[in-house]
């Protein structure tokens, strides 16, 4: 479902239209922001379409109830910010994920965040096998030792490495994306790191022109 977003010599464009792969509504947003807020916020930044990751997970819902067409739901592993690091071992949230799938509605699962020391995670295997069964792709906050050990279970799954990895450093994102062919790279929050005095950095735009339908584009609205 994703849209890779291609610019000519990856030069600036004006009036693109974006298709944000990673964004967020969370409890504290839509206090804040309504659904409709939402989509009018996206029509002033000519956002096409958003990934969005709700917290609770069926915050998304809600927006893509309001805009189907343009907003494409994952399902969220957490209900608070104190799941992100207590999700793997909580026993009964691969279950009550299975039945959160069964409504057909969620294109994806996401944003889990894992890390080295906890890669055998039985929750972990769990949920990636959920998306393996269902054939959805999974967003994934991690190092590159979980980003292995997932293709090593499961290896056709679709993994979208969220912020160009945990340590974005071309030769390891090239040798990633080399070896696992369903690897796919979202580069949110690390314009600094790929850009300088407003151009791409010659080293990133020649791993972006010999992976051009690898990469994503993709915001991280989270608060």
């Amino acid at each position: 479902f994703f849209i890779f977003l291609t610019v000519p010599g990856l030069g600036v464009a004006e009036n693109i239209s974006i298709f944000d792969v990673h964004s967020h509504y969370k409890t504290e947003d839509a206090a804040v922001f309504s659904p409709d807020d939402v989509i009018r916020i996206m029509d002033e930044n000519n956002i096409s379409r958003i990934v969005i990751v709700g917290q609770p997970p069926e915050l998304a819902l809600e927006l893509y109830q309001k805009a189907p067409e343009r907003i494409i739901p994952l399902l969220g592993l957490y209900q608070s910010q104190q799941d992100k690091t207590n999700w793997m071992h909580d026993p009964l949230l691969p279950g009550i994920m299975e039945n959160q799938l069964k409504s057909g509605l969620y294109k994806g699962i996401g944003e889990i965040h894992i890390f080295a020391q906890d890669k055998d995670n039985v929750n972990f295997r769990k949920i990636l096998e959920l998306a393996d069964d269902n054939n959805l792709p999974i967003l994934l906050h991690g190092d590159r030792s979980v980003v292995k050990q997932a293709f090593k279970w499961f290896s056709n799954l679709k993994i979208v490495w969220a912020h160009l990895g945990e340590d974005p450093n071309v030769k390891m994102l090239e040798q990633m994306l080399t070896k696992y062919p369903n690897l796919y790279i979202d580069t949110s929050v690390r314009d600094v790191l790929i850009v300088k005095d407003g151009k791409l950095l010659s080293e990133w735009k020649t791993l972006f022109e010999k992976f051009p339908d690898r990469f994503m584009v993709a915001i991280d609205t989270y608060y």
